[in-house]
Formats: structure tokens, C-alpha cells, sequence
């Protein structure tokens, strides 16, 4: 049988070529998915986690709860600078500042324009710290900020706007006025060009906290420790002497915090995209299923004389399956490699449209290669099982037989699971929508799947009066050709919506995203107009 097995690939390998490609397209997605999320979520971790610091502990406000400040983690209640000295004369710190770090400060070009759109990496200002035990950024040419018109720019944003040291450039800081600055120095996140493709603009202490507001606060005091001192122990020592509305955290703590929510933000995005790779691949078991569903079609005689040279039914169901499992690993591995090179692609795409992301190695992990291999194989060889099972079912007399394929009617059960299938998941998206449970999202995607499986069941008790009524008019135009497909669709109502339920989910798609979209777009309006009652709105230059 396995002589079998690979003649029956050679044979019909344009048609398995069908089913190859859609397990290749499936499985790319899922692949460049994988291997660009854990690229750049390991890239963006490292650049936290690697920072070379002597802070040990950071003491700041309470959590804000109207949301974030533009950093990487929820935003604190800013702290009175008046702590400074009471951290610093704690047992055990070394060195102590304050900084602030805060989104808002937008890089002119000099036209005027924000070198930055809306779309791209954040720009945050903070100050320089003075203390390079305290500070992560390192100067690479040119000086610290002492003046106050002094600015040291990032690596990244330098060399990506040109900018060097001693060049005049212009600011438009937390939605005011332009400001002028000098470049006084370009300065390393550690080792990294910048922070995650982020622009940071540092400015003189005092310079920062006036342009933001933020005159007698800090966002945050860090702390060092004294040799012999550890992390804990100097944070219990720091907190004790804190007033109510401060709070001390080992700097361990604080990249955690942040490496949580870039994790957290990932894993969102991850998902986001592997669910339209498994809607690629759950519309090829369609492709799969039809194309097996041909073959066993086209083989009927040849499957029937392996019946009557003694293949038992079990032989027959393996083949099919050995086809299909050899299938779908060739298939997935060429996926899986295609993948790697479509992420790369996406990386390359995104990051020339400004983006800001930073060098991420982009490489197959192993849990990328066995998802990837294991999904694909899966899929192609469960998507088969029913066109197995039909070939399996040939007796010897087909080989015989000139007679064509009889269409056989739905049973009871398939109608009965349908249904319930249908209606339930009818229920879970009906639940999802209206409510208002955490699980919204997951409720809808397994009602969406529910659905389309019950819908898929369930269509070729459609197809006859569709077919019937749409076909009429078809004739009447085509005249034969037109009057042969209504005959066959009506003939064969299983083939033809095994056909059509590829369409219909990609056009069910298609559909939902353009009334989501839309939607959206209305909603927003209707509540702007409702916000904004005023005929004009004026912006400062530059600042929107």
C-alpha cells in the first residue's frame, strides 16, 4: 500500500497542489505570527530587563486611576520633589534624583512639521540624571544638557532625522507653543540605540518640569543602594520613612511591571493575528475536504480494484489518510519556512513606514516550528478523514459500475447538530454582544466558529431552492451550459455547498469587518459632534 500511497501523490499532484497551498498559507500566517511577536516581545523585554543600573529602589505616587502617563506601565500620581532629601537620608541610599518622564514632547523638522505622525513611535521628555550610576542613557558625542535651551536626543531618532550635535531644533512640548533647543549631545539607551524605537528628548531637570508643569514634582525618586545593602531591605528602609501617598518598589519590581504590560500588549496582538491564520486555515479543511472529495471521485474504479484484489476498508482509509498526512507535513514545513521569511517581510514593511521598532532577531524558535508542523499535519489529515471514509465505504463492483455518484440525502442526526450547533451559537455571540461579560471576545469567536459550522452543516438543504429559483434565469441566459450546473447543483446539494462554504465564509468576513468598521467610524462621529459643540477649534502651530 505504500507503493499506492505515492502513486496516488504522483498522480494527482496539480490537485493535491491545492490543497498544499492553502496548508502553506495557513501555516505561513501562524508562523510569521509567532516568530514576529516573540522576536520583537524578547527584543522589547531585553532592552528592559538588560538595563546597566545602580537603582535599586524607586519611590512614587500611588496608581492614577484616569489611565497612563504615555509610558510603558500604568501611570503614578506624581510626588512632591520635597521627598528628595528625606529618600536621600535614608540608611543605605547611595544616590538619589528625581525624574520625570512623560510623553508630549514633539520633534519639529525644520519646516515646522512633527517629524513623527500620529501613527509613529511615542516621544517622551525626561531629565537627564545626573548621577550615572542612576541613569541608563550614556553619552555618545557631544555633552549633558547644562543650559537651559540644551537637549540631548537618542541614537535612533538622531540618525534617523540627521541631527547632530550643536543644531538648532525646535520643540512643541505638552501641546504648547514651539520652544527652541540646541542639540547639546546624542546619548545610548545602555547599549541600544533608543528606547524600544521610542524618541526621548532629555532636558535639564528644571527645564523638563516647568515645559510639563511640572514645577516641585517628580514622577518618581531612584534610589541606589550602599554596598551590603540589598534591593528589599533598603525598599523597607525607604517606605518606613514615607508619607501616605508615596510608595517605594524595588527597581526589580518596576521592570517587571513594564515588562508585564509590553507581554501583556503582545500577547493581545498575538492573538489578534493567529485568529485570522486559523480562519485561513479552517477555510482551507474547506479546500481540503472538496479536493479529497474529487479525487475519491475520479478514483472510484481504481479504488474498487483494490477492493477486489483484497484491500480490506481499513487499507483504503489509511491511504487516503497516508496521502493526506504526507501531504500536510510537506505542506506545514514549507509553511513554517515561508513564515520566517514573511515575518521578516512584515518587519521590513512596518519599520519603513516609520514605525521606530527596534532590531529584533527574528528567528524560527522550536515551539514555532512544532505549532506550525503539528497544526498543519492536524488539519490536512482530519479535514481528509470524511472523504477516507467514503472511499473506504467503495465495494469491488464499482470498478464495474459506469453509474455516477448518487447524491445521498442529509441524515436526521446532521440535520438535529446542525441546528443545535446553529442556535447555540446564535446564543454565545447574542451573549458576547449584549452581556457585558469579561469573556466578550472569546464568547464571540466560538459562536462566530459555531455558527459557521452549524450554517455549513446545514446548507445543502439550501441548495435546492436556491438553486432551483436562481438557476432559471441562468438557463434562460446560458441556455445548456446554464441549465446543466442548475441540474447538477440540484442533483449533488452536498457538493455544491462544500464548494460554497469557502465563499461564504470569506465573504461572511469581509461583511462583519466593513459593518465593524463603519460602525466604528459612525460611533466616533456621533460622539465627537456631541463633545464638540464649538464651529472652530484652534491648535497652536505644530501641536496638531
Amino acid at each position: 500500500m505504500g507503493r499506492v500511497t505515492i502513486a496516488g501523490l504522483l498522480a494527482h499532484k496539480l490537485r493535491l497542489a491545492l490543497t498544499a497551498f492553502a496548508i502553506v498559507l495557513g501555516v505561513s500566517f501562524v508562523s510569521a505570527t509567532l516568530t514576529l511577536s516573540n522576536g520583537l516581545q524578547t527584543t522589547f523585554d531585553n532592552i528592559f530587563t538588560n538595563q546597566s543600573t545602580g537603582v535599586a529602589v524607586v519611590v512614587r505616587g500611588h496608581l492614577d486611576a484616569s489611565g497612563q502617563n504615555g509610558g510603558f506601565s500604568d501611570a503614578h500620581r506624581p510626588i512632591p520633589s520635597s521627598l528628595l532629601p528625606t529618600v536621600k537620608n535614608v540608611s543605605g541610599v547611595s544616590a538619589a534624583e528625581g525624574v520625570i518622564f512623560r510623553a508630549g514632547a514633539t520633534l519639529l523638522d525644520p519646516s515646522g512639521k512633527p517629524y513623527v505622525s500620529g501613527g509613529g513611535p511615542p516621544e517622551f521628555a525626561t531629565n537627564w540624571i545626573i548621577d550615572p550610576t542612576l541613569s541608563p542613557y550614556r553619552i555618545r558625542s557631544g555633552a549633558p544638557p547644562t543650559h537651559s535651551n540644551d537637549v540631548v536626543i537618542d541614537a535612533a531618532t538622531a540618525t534617523a532625522h540627521h541631527l547632530t550635535v550643536g543644531q538648532h531644533i525646535q520643540y512643541v512640548i505638552n501641546g504648547g507653543a514651539k520652544h527652541d533647543f540646541v542639540v547639546a549631545g546624542i546619548a545610548g539607551y545602555g547599549s541600544a540605540d533608543s528606547l524600544a524605537g521610542a524618541t526621548v528628548s532629555l532636558f535639564r531637570l528644571d527645564v523638563v518640569q516647568q515645559q510639563l508643569g511640572l514645577q516641585g514634582k517628580f514622577d518618581q525618586i531612584a534610589a541606589g543602594a550602599s554596598p551590603g545593602v540589598s534591593e528589599t531591605e533598603l525598599r523597607d528602609r525607604v517606605a518606613a520613612s514615607l508619607p501616605s501617598y508615596a510608595e517605594a518598589a524595588t527597581e526589580a519590581t518596576v521592570i517587571g511591571q513594564q515588562v508585564s504590560g509590553i507581554d501583556s500588549f503582545f500577547g493581545i496582538l498575538r492573538t489578534i493575528l493567529l485568529v485570522f491564520a486559523l480562519i485561513a486555515l479552517f477555510v482551507g479543511s474547506y479546500i481540503i475536504i472538496n479536493t479529497f472529495s474529487i479525487l475519491i471521485a475520479q478514483r472510484t474504479r481504481e479504488l474498487a480494484l483494490l477492493r477486489a484484489l483484497g484491500a480490506t476498508r481499513g487499507q483504503v482509509f489509511r491511504l487516503v489518510l497516508a496521502e493526506a498526512l504526507i501531504t500536510g507535513v510537506v505542506a506545514s514545513a514549507i509553511g513554517v519556512v515561508a513564515g520566517l521569511f514573511l515575518a521578516h517581510g512584515l518587519y521590513a514593511a512596518v519599520s519603513s513606514l516609520g514605525s521606530g521598532l527596534p532590531k529584533a532577531d527574528l528567528v524560527l524558535q522550536p515551539s514555532t516550528v512544532i505549532i506550525g508542523m503539528v497544526l498543519g499535519t492536524v488539519i490536512t489529515v482530519a479535514a481528509s478523514a470524511l472523504p477516507a471514509r467514503k472511499a473506504s465505504r467503495v465495494s469491488p463492483v464499482e470498478a464495474i459500475r459506469e453509474a455516477g455518484d448518487a447524491a445521498q440525502p442529509l441524515g436526521r442526526i446532521r440535520i438535529i447538530a446542525g441546528v443545535a450547533v446553529t442556535i447555540l451559537g446564535a446564543l454565545l455571540i447574542a451573549l458576547g454582544l449584549f452581556a457585558g461579560t469579561g469573556a466578550a471576545f472569546q464568547l464571540l469567536g466560538l459562536g462566530a466558529l459555531l455558527l459557521y459550522l452549524g450554517v455549513s452543516s446545514l446548507a445543502p438543504l439550501t441548495v435546492v431552492p436556491i438553486a432551483g429559483t436562481l438557476g432559471i434565469p441562468i438557463g434562460a441566459i446560458r441556455g445548456i451550459p446554464g441549465k446543466l450546473a442548475r441540474t447538477n447543483a440540484i442533483r449533488a446539494p452536498r457538493r455544491a455547498a462544500a464548494t460554497a462554504a469557502a465563499l461564504m465564509i470569506g465573504v461572511s468576513l469581509v461583511v462583519g469587518i466593513a459593518v465593524l468598521t463603519d460602525s466604528a467610524k459612525a460611533s466616533t462621529k456621533v460622539a465627537l459632534q456631541q463633545a464638540v459643540k464649538a464651529d472652530y477649534m484652534v491648535f497652536a502651530n505644530g501641536g496638531g
